[in-house]
């Protein structure tokens, strides 16, 4: 099932004008454009120690429900659940609107 929002416009500005320097702590719930922000503005991965985000496969399913986890996992990020656990490959939804409260942390190398 696929899920329709109404759709307004808003006016945007680029996070490398707020934050030139990037940041340590990313919080990030832009209802399921999350893929389409790592993958336009890259360097948010860089500095980053953790992003915190919520999953929802239903409103990511135009990249495919596991792009956003592989894109932290390639820059070196590992996901865990609110409750520390860590998360698998691939996440199984009980119900085709489930959505999960995580966060990627990066390890120090």
């Amino acid at each position: 099932t696929d899920i329709h929002w109404p759709i307004a416009e808003v006016e945007g500005i680029l996070l490398s004008e707020v934050l030139p320097d990037g940041a340590d702590v990313i919080k990030v719930d832009i209802e399921g454009a999350e893929n389409h922000l790592f993958d336009s503005e890259p360097w948010l991965l860089q500095r980053p120690k953790a992003i915190f985000f919520e999953y929802s496969p239903a409103l990511l399913a135009h990249y495919g429900e596991e792009h956003l986890l592989s894109t932290f996992r390639e820059a070196g990020f590992s996901i865990y659940h609110s409750n520390g656990d860590e998360v698998p490959d691939r996440l199984t939804r009980p119900n085709p609107n489930a959505y999960w409260n995580l966060v990627a942390l990066k390890e120090d190398k």
